[in-house]
């Protein structure tokens, strides 16, 4: 029975990219972390499947800098 591994994981560097772009120290990672599984699942819920007016989202991606979040959504 061979290895199974997830396919986003082995294509990220080569296909695809990360979802997310930002870099926290240790102290923070958790609470950006969970900012961004916010904003995912807000936006999901307002144009997503689970919104009436499904606006056809595949991918969203968020990109932090030091003071300001650009986030992408893509149909």
């Amino acid at each position: 029975m061979g290895q199974k591994i997830h396919p986003v994981g082995f294509r990220l560097g080569i296909t695809q990219e990360h979802q997310s772009l930002w870099f926290a120290d240790h102290n923070r990672y958790p609470e950006l972390l969970q900012e961004d599984h916010k904003l995912r699942q807000y936006i999901e819920k307002k144009l997503g499947r689970l919104a009436q007016n499904n606006a056809g989202i595949s991918e969203v991606r968020i990109e932090r800098k030091a003071d300001q979040i650009d986030l992408e959504v893509r149909t």
